[in-house]
């Protein structure tokens, strides 16, 4: 049995869709993560960055094809999703492109159903597919017309594969963290590395742990995004997506904070939950900078969002303060536009 990967990452789209400049490096981190040894385990990780629409395609669908029977393959795709007229999902390329009227030709895109296609005729029995990507130019100058969902379980579920996605709708999901990585792609990566996404102490990673975790890390921080996992038996929950160490202090540290700050609403109650890391800590032979630096990665997320609703409500306070308030239909449009951008919730704003 071999396990193999292919990641895509798109990151120039001429004119037809907005740059996305993490989604090279989303590619490059995974990748590493998933080839270490001791971590994922994955005997080839090929890695795809801007191929034109052509290319995308002629790649996917002949690395599944060579694909063995005993083989765990994972295609990671980040970049845009769109959909045409008819509601059909495709994947953007660097050549991908929209005529006048702001509709996809869909000959210059990535079709899902294609993928569909040629997952069902690849031999690997164990397939994991995940797509960070942004939907939210999906719908070019239509997006009235359609309820904004993305239905990716109709297309790309199946038995014996996982679907794991950034997001289930119209949503900006694709945000970048301090120009690094996207929000999702980090978080995934991060819980894989730091090992807090084994939440049972089993020494495995299955796709079930690392979307509990990576779902949870990334609402903490953008609550309207939603990421999904698609699978069609529970057996799929187990797929085993990399090695988590077991016997580290500093992991098992991590695990108990990330544990807190769940049950803590994103925040570690001093009152209650302090004394317990404390003592946790010397417990573990674990030094106060050690601690600090776990305990800052686990509210890391918390702080972002809390920056974020920051920056809305400046914009608000200070157009209330200027006399603009009530707003009118252009001053409501523009801050609906910035919470999309931020990723809050309607309940943040």
């Amino acid at each position: 049995m071999a396990r193999k990967a292919l990641l895509i990452g798109t990151e120039h789209y001429g004119t037809a869709f907005a740059r996305l400049e993490a989604t090279p490096r989303n590619v490059h981190a995974l990748a590493e993560v998933l080839q270490a040894p001791l971590i994922g385990g994955f005997e080839s990780a090929e890695r795809l960055i801007d191929p034109d629409h052509s290319k995308m395609a002629r790649t996917i669908e002949t690395w599944l094809s060579e694909q063995d029977k005993d083989d765990f393959i994972l295609l990671y795709i980040s970049g845009h999703g769109v959909k045409d007229m008819s509601r059909q999902l495709y994947f953007a390329a660097s050549t991908t492109e929209k005529n006048k009227q702001g509709e996809l030709v869909t000959s210059t895109a990535i079709w899902a159903g294609n993928i569909r296609n040629w997952l069902q005729t690849c031999k690997a029995k164990r397939q994991i597919v995940i797509l960070d990507c942004c939907f939210s130019g999906a719908f070019g100058n239509y997006i009235a017309q359609d309820d904004g969902a993305v239905d990716v379980e109709e297309v790309l579920g199946a038995e014996g594969r996982v679907v794991l996605t950034s997001s289930s709708s119209m949503e900006l999901s694709f945000q970048q963290k301090e120009g690094k990585l996207s929000v999702y792609t980090h978080h995934l990566i991060e819980g894989i590395t730091s090992g807090a996404a084994d939440r049972d102490d089993d020494g495995e990673i299955s796709t079930d742990d690392v979307h509990r975790y990576t779902s949870r890390k990334v609402q903490e921080e953008s609550p309207s995004m939603t990421p999904q996992i698609i699978v069609t038996k529970d057996t799929g929950y187990l797929l085993k997506i990399a090695n988590a160490p077991l016997g580290d202090s500093k992991v098992q540290y991590r695990k108990e904070v990330e544990k807190i700050v769940e049950e803590d609403e994103g925040e570690i109650c001093e009152l209650f939950s302090r004394p317990y890391l404390n003592e946790l800590q010397q417990k573990l032979n674990l030094s106060v900078d050690s601690a600090i630096e776990i305990e800052a990665l686990a509210l890391e997320p918390t702080r972002q969002h809390k920056l974020k609703l920051k920056r809305y409500r400046d914009v608000v306070e200070t157009a209330i303060k200027q006399g603009r308030y009530p707003f009118g239909d252009r001053e409501i449009k523009r801050l609906e536009q910035l919470r999309n951008t931020l990723g809050l919730s309607k309940e943040d704003t």
